[in-house]
């Protein structure tokens, strides 16, 4: 008899909980359609490309083929805002264009002002600073230990890995910029062969400071096997440093949340136009050179 009672007791609590459910149709945010002006340059190219296009709206039917809006017809300028030396971009098609350096030409610690005018009027504006290239006699490797080779796995699938730690450093640069180490570790294997190990570090990149070395650390490892064994001869690092201002470290940045599933929420990026569009107007710079330790 208890037994009934709780069963007719727990039928009538969840009863009573579904009745409670309602279903609400609820209006998606109204859609505002903005211009997205993307400007990303460098000292290493011969000119600065600039991409104009609309914003689409997130919600609604989707369609394969459904590219975002071109904006044709913008005049767009570049100022040196060092020297007032102003120059404008000219039509390349969909919404792209194009300025020649020449007049203007990119110089460290330089700023610009990128003015972006629409066919209906509107005007956006944004700034830039020119990154000092890449020093190699300014950073180093600071510290790197190779550990014992240790043996994972399990089930038939066995390998080995190479744990390591090593430290970078970078002087001189100051906190307008950022520093973003891109190199690879040549080491030599048990039988002389040559074995390269791209490195990465657990910042992708880091402020500059004047004042003080900017450190970057990682602890990671390499696997081994496969024609390459144990143990390794450290020769020397080589590869790329790059250097870049904000605007250009927060796009970076925000192209790691980046996933192509479609139920993911769209990648976000730091704008720094005025308000009433979106896009970036950075710069970035780079050298290549080897490091030895």
């Amino acid at each position: 008899m208890k037994t009934l009672r709780a069963v007719v007791f727990l039928w009538v609590f969840v009863g009573l909980l579904t009745s409670c459910e309602r279903d609400a149709e609820v209006e998606p945010p109204k859609f505002e359609r903005k211009p997205v002006i993307m400007c990303l340059m460098t000292p290493q190219m011969p000119y600065a490309e600039v991409q104009v296009t609309y914003t689409k709206p997130y919600y609604g039917k989707r369609k394969w083929d459904d590219t975002a809006e071109t904006v044709n017809g913008c005049i767009i300028v570049m100022t040196d805002l060092s020297s007032k030396v102003s120059d404008t971009f000219f039509s390349t098609g969909s919404g792209t264009y194009q300025l020649n350096f020449g007049k203007i030409n990119l110089t460290s610690k330089n700023s610009y002002e990128l003015s972006v005018k629409l066919p209906d009027g509107k005007i956006f504006k944004a700034q830039s600073t020119v990154p000092p290239r890449a020093d190699f006699t300014k950073a180093r490797i600071s510290y790197f230990e190779m550990r014992e080779p240790e043996d994972q796995g399990g089930m038939g699938w066995e390998y080995t890995t190479i744990p390591y730690t090593m430290e970078f450093e970078y002087k001189g640069l100051d906190d307008r910029f950022y520093v973003s180490p891109q190199l690879e570790g040549s080491f030599l294997d048990s039988a002389k062969n040559y074995f390269p190990v791209e490195m990465y570090f657990q910042e992708v990149m880091k402020q500059g400071n004047s004042d003080f070395t900017v450190k970057m650390l990682t602890r990671s490892s390499f696997y081994a096997g496969w024609g390459n064994e144990p143990p390794f001869t450290l020769q020397q690092f080589e590869g790329a440093i790059y250097t870049m201002d904000k605007p250009y470290r927060d796009y970076y940045l925000s192209q790691f949340q980046y996933d192509a599933s479609p139920f993911n929420e769209p990648t976000l990026f730091m704008s720094n136009f005025s308000e009433g569009s979106l896009g970036v107007f950075g710069c970035y710079d780079f050298a290549q050179g080897t490091l030895k330790y």
